[in-house]
């Protein structure tokens, strides 16, 4: 985030002295960005700590005042200065990411030492720090990317580019074994063919080439479970125990090691979203403007279900609802909600159709997770790429 803050900066200062030498003003910013910012500005001056809301939570520094106000810079800039053509090659730069970040999960996956120089992991998490984060910044552009390899027309060397990125993303993603993000990219599977799939079967070529990532894909799935098995077994002890209400805390160290003892990561989510809805409907004000951004950590645990005691991360201090729509709502209200909503809707039906699957999966993994650094820069230059017709 530091890096951002400083780059950024550097950025807005060259476009402002640019614009003052050559005497000329920026394009406006558009409605909804403009209430946006307005609603975030009211929520961080009334903030329950303001220093917290301004400068973001300690560790991220992300989804403060000023990270905020940063990438409304770059979509300013970005609206201003750059071309539709020079927008998507943004994100195309981003897609051939993928490729390395791929190479370093599949590397922690089998335990390569030659990139990974570590043992095997049980969830990769590549350069992102957590295996959520990761498969949410791959679900954002795997679809974009399937869309370019399938619909490559141009030369041989650009059509391997978009498979191997294809390929390595998927390969990290589902190596992450994150359910948000794998849930979500299934989701994206049916919108992309209702977009898309009429063409693709017109186009032989196009079409096989879906079917051959499709393939690959799915062989990759079946032939590593990993722990989406353990996952299942999870569940079902969790409900097993939560029914019977005969509970005990089995994060702890016990004989019996036919326990599993990693809580499913559904029933830790039941008690964050229970008391984060308590912490909603505590007030009329922090129903309507939130209690600041970041400050969800120091306004929670008033409010922590007891649910949360019977899991394995029971002793955790939880600084995060895992459902970001609800954290807006805590922070900045039912007014910052609505607005990011309304945003959503505005880019989904602004937004060229290969954009639309990636921005759907992406949403999806909000219900579960939050964006961190380099998925909200992409989220507004998305706004810069919908609202420029050139």
């Amino acid at each position: 985030m530091f890096f951002v803050y400083i780059i950024g900066v550097l950025i807005l200062g060259m476009f402002v002295l640019e614009k003052f030498l050559s005497n000329s003003k920026p394009k406006s910013m558009s409605l909804i960005p403009l209430l946006f910012l307005a609603s975030f500005i009211v929520s961080t001056l009334l903030s329950s700590h303001l220093y917290t809301s301004v400068w973001g939570y300690y560790t991220r520094f992300n989804d403060g005042l000023l990270s905020v106000l940063i990438c409304a810079a770059m979509y300013l800039i970005a609206k201003d200065t750059l071309s539709t053509d020079q927008l998507d090659k943004i994100f195309k730069i981003s897609i051939v990411s993928l490729i390395p970040i791929g190479l370093l999960g599949v590397s922690q996956h089998f335990g390569l030492r030659f990139l990974w120089g570590g043992p095997a992991v049980d969830r990769v998490f590549s350069t992102f720090g957590q295996p959520n984060w990761m498969a949410q910044y791959i679900v954002l552009l795997l679809p974009l990317c399937v869309y370019y390899f399938v619909t490559s027309s141009t030369s041989w060397n650009r059509t391997v580019l978009w498979f191997f990125s294809a390929v390595f993303g998927f390969a990290g993603l589902w190596f992450s074994y994150s359910v948000s993000g794998v849930l979500s990219f299934i989701i994206c599977l049916p919108v992309f063919s209702l977009l898309f799939m009429r063409g693709l079967i017109q186009e032989k070529k196009s079409f096989i080439k879906f079917l051959l990532l499709s393939f690959i894909f799915a062989c990759t799935a079946i032939f590593n479970p990993g722990i989406f098995k353990d996952k299942v077994m999870d569940l079902q002890r969790d409900v097993q125990r939560f029914i019977s209400q005969n509970i005990t805390v089995y994060a702890q160290d016990t004989p019996d090691t036919n326990v599993y003892k990693v809580s499913d990561p559904g029933f830790i989510r039941y008690g964050l979203w229970k008391g984060t809805l308590e912490l909603i409907t505590s007030s009329p004000k922090v129903f309507l403007i939130g209690k600041g951004p970041e400050t969800f950590p120091y306004e929670f645990q008033q409010y922590r279900s007891l649910d949360i005691n019977y899991s394995s991360e029971w002793n955790f201090v939880m600084n995060k609802p895992h459902n970001y729509y609800l954290e807006i709502w805590a922070e900045t209200g039912i007014v910052g909600l609505a607005i990011y909503l309304i945003w959503c809707i505005y880019l989904l039906l602004k937004l060229p159709p290969k954009y639309r699957p990636g921005l759907i999966g992406f949403l999806v993994t909000n219900i579960f997770g939050w964006p961190t650094v380099a998925v909200n820069l992409l989220f507004w230059l998305m706004l810069a790429r919908a609202e420029t017709k050139i």
